[in-house]
């Protein structure tokens, strides 16, 4: 992986979650790591302060690593 952004992303996913980043898997949701809505709603907003970027309203659709991504890209 060479880009710093995905592996900011993932890294905050893994520790966030409290999982090895290695079962951070871009296209599975984000339950599989066992995180549930309310954990989806507080790690949306710390992607925010973390990426000093703002998610859109339909942000909280963004259910994989990868749509995560790619919305901190487009921000």
């Amino acid at each position: 992986m060479s880009d710093p952004t995905l592996e900011n992303l993932i890294a905050l996913l893994a520790d966030y979650a409290c999982v090895p980043e290695e079962s951070i898997v871009l296209e599975a949701p984000l339950t599989d790591i066992g995180l549930d809505s309310l954990d989806h709603v507080k790690l949306l907003l710390e992607i925010e302060e973390h990426f000093q970027v703002e998610l859109p309203e339909t942000a909280f659709d963004l259910t994989t690593a990868q749509s995560l991504y790619q919305a901190i890209l487009a921000a």
